[in-house]
């Protein structure tokens, strides 16, 4: 690949890292043109920042807590890290891990290319979405190259914000990602370290933090939780909000708890934890990390939410949280797991 005696300090090290050593495998798939247009398309928008901050972007949503400091971060930086960690990823997996090299490569330097002000101008239409925006320009990109590349290579940039998916690419993708996301909380926010759900989550904090919600209704007639007959039932974005404020609040860096679109598999992690601690009532199945329930009220009416059926901790006031029951909460007949 040709030095540019224009590029940064920070590009041409990225190429003497990480595309020299595996030129061979790049100029086999014939991608070089591919690798070059990416690190250009960067280097021309090297400040643009790595995170979108339009609201209508889910990207906005997923990262809500932190995205004002990894605003900070240049998508260059962010891209060339992402890249970096995916190789790692690649070695890890693949035995004959240098024909993937040139995959992780685009995959790493082009997963967010559709922030970049030139491509958002282009696809107006497509702002809320900046993943189809990095699609849409690395198919026209990879036009003509070997099919297999090109599409297991878009469908990893088009899913690496989607919660479960069944490729073992999209899954090393999101996972560099995240681990340069973690690294750079790490290095913008002082006091935050990476760290284990077992080695920061407290049930004590957890509880303490649900117990005054319990049993309260907004004007829409929403509830965080409830209790009846005994069991506390917490809705699953209640539980996620509360772990993904303390895991901020202990100064963790961990994406899968600080991403919105990471919410389920959370959920999983939580859920598991609290089951073994036996926390949690056996309404649950194997696997499962809510149910359904069917709330009865006395008017007749029913109604179909999931739920996380959680046990009371020991130092809740029963009564006084029975005592704040208003409204819709004080009619409840039954409620049945479906």
């Amino acid at each position: 690949m040709n030095e540019n005696a224009g590029l940064s300090e920070a590009t041409m090290y990225f190429i003497d890292e990480c595309t020299k050593p595996y030129l061979k495998e790049i100029k086999s798939l014939n991608v070089e043109d591919v690798i070059k247009e990416l690190i250009e398309l960067l280097e021309r928008n090297k400040d643009c920042p790595s995170v979108v901050f339009d609201r209508l972007d889910g990207e906005h949503r997923d990262y809500k807590p932190v995205v004002r400091t990894l605003a900070d971060v240049s998508l260059q930086a962010h891209s060339y890290n992402v890249a970096r960690y995916l190789i790692e990823e690649v070695k890890t997996y693949f035995s004959d891990y240098a024909n993937f090299i040139p995959w992780a490569l685009i995959a790493g330097l082009g997963h967010d290319i559709g922030k970049t002000p030139e491509l958002r101008i282009l696809h107006p239409h497509t702002v809320d979405d900046h993943q189809i925006t990095s699609v849409r320009k690395l198919f026209e990109l990879m036009s003509g190259k070997a099919e297999i590349l090109s599409k297991r290579v878009i469908v990893a940039v088009e899913h690496h914000h989607t919660f479960s998916v069944d490729d073992p690419f999209t899954n090393m993708l999101k996972k560099a990602d995240h681990r340069a996301r973690n690294q750079e909380l790490v290095r913008l926010r002082k006091g935050f370290q990476e760290g284990r759900f077992i080695d920061w989550f407290e049930s004590y904090h957890f509880f303490n933090s649900i117990e005054p919600e319990i049993n309260h209704v907004n004007e829409k007639g929403k509830w965080k939780a409830f209790t009846f007959r005994g069991v506390l039932y917490c809705t699953p974005d209640f539980l996620f909000e509360t772990v993904r404020k303390q895991c901020i609040e202990k100064q963790v860096a961990d994406m899968a708890f600080i991403k919105h679109s990471e919410q389920a598999s959370a959920l999983k992690i939580i859920v598991n934890y609290l089951q073994e601690h036996n926390m949690i009532y056996h309404h649950l199945k194997p696997g499962q990390y809510f149910r359904v329930y069917e709330i009865a009220f006395y008017a007749g009416r029913k109604i179909r939410i999931p739920h996380i059926p959680l046990k009371p901790y020991i130092f809740f006031d029963l009564r006084e949280i029975e005592s704040r029951k208003i409204g819709i909460l004080q009619i409840i007949k039954s409620v049945t797991a479906v």
